[in-house]
């Protein structure tokens, strides 16, 4: 499997699972996250929902067609600019 790189940083992004739960329905989520600037790229979510007499189980796999839609993305950090020394006034 190839390494998936960070749209921003292009650096090695790392694999994350994470479940939640809400009512009847559980959504498992997995993506990517980039350990630098923290952007989660989308890869796949998994949606059960459970009756009393059936279960319902959703699977959307954003892999497949190549385009992973970024799902969160800190903003962008802004430069920082540069303070002139103060200058003493003489009395």
């Amino acid at each position: 499997m190839a390494e998936v790189l960070c749209p921003r940083c292009r650096i090695p992004m790392d694999y994350v699972s994470e479940s939640e739960r809400m009512g009847n329905e559980r959504r498992i989520t997995r993506y990517y996250v980039c350990p630098a600037c923290r952007t989660k790229v989308l890869d796949e979510r998994i949606v059960v929902r459970s009756d009393t007499t059936s279960v319902l189980v959703m699977a959307y796999d954003y892999a497949g067609n190549g385009r992973r839609p970024v799902i969160s993305s800190s903003p962008p950090r802004p430069k920082q600019q540069r303070r002139r020394p103060l200058q003493a006034r003489a009395r």
